[in-house]
């Protein structure tokens, strides 16, 4: 599980248990500089790499088949997700959930209404901060994950991720990627708007994806 930007890897506490009782196992981690990670906060390379390292680790514990690994990433979360799966065939089953599809949409979506004054300022801080927004957008990005199943989710009641962009995502990576919006939910908490709905349908979106296929 890869959470979202300012939170940390309790975020997914229901989805992990939900996981765990349908006989997955789960690995939660904080990305650098979040939660009990050291580090800084960058969404480039940096998270990137960590998750590489997340990913070699889970590999590698006897219990875990390989061919078999699923992950799960929230909205920034979802962002760096989607550029590790596309260059790493290891990662068999991709949810993205609240993923800006373009950061720069995303950016125009949440400050927009506030005119220029409201757009540059954002732009320049996640420039600042390392983010190449201009690069590696999960819009590109996705066409490299396929045939490899994708579920895009979203809330119908984002305001800081267009529900649109989890569309967006699905078209460009075209089959067999499916879309799933949550009514109700604002930015992540599918759980409080979607009731069990939601958690039976991630589970089930990771059981079709990873049990069905060959060893």
């Amino acid at each position: 599980f890869c959470h979202g930007a300012g939170a940390n890897r309790s975020q997914f506490g229901e989805e992990a248990r939900a996981l765990t009782a349908a006989g997955f196992g789960v690995l939660l981690f904080d990305w650098p500089g979040q939660g009990e990670s050291p580090g800084s906060i960058h969404w480039n390379e940096g998270e990137r790499a960590a998750l590489r390292q997340v990913i070699a680790w889970a590999e590698a514990q006897p219990e875990i088949e390989r061919t078999r690994l699923g992950a799960y990433g929230f909205s920034m979360g979802g962002y760096t997700l989607s550029q590790v799966a596309a260059e790493d065939s290891r990662l068999a089953a991709i949810v993205l959930a609240s993923t800006p599809s373009d950061q720069r949409e995303q950016v125009h979506y949440q400050y927009g209404r506030l005119g220029p004054l409201g757009e540059w300022p954002a732009l320049y801080a996640l420039r600042r901060g390392g983010m190449q927004i201009e690069l590696r957008k999960p819009i590109d990005e996705v066409k490299k994950i396929t045939p490899r199943p994708i579920l895009n989710l979203g809330g119908s009641g984002d305001f800081l991720v267009a529900p649109s962009m989890a569309h967006d995502l699905a078209n460009a990576a075209a089959q067999p990627s499916s879309v799933y919006i949550v009514a109700g939910a604002p930015h992540g908490n599918y759980l409080l708007a979607g009731g069990t709905a939601y958690l039976e349908r991630v589970v089930s979106f990771f059981q079709g994806a990873l049990l069905t296929r060959p060893s």
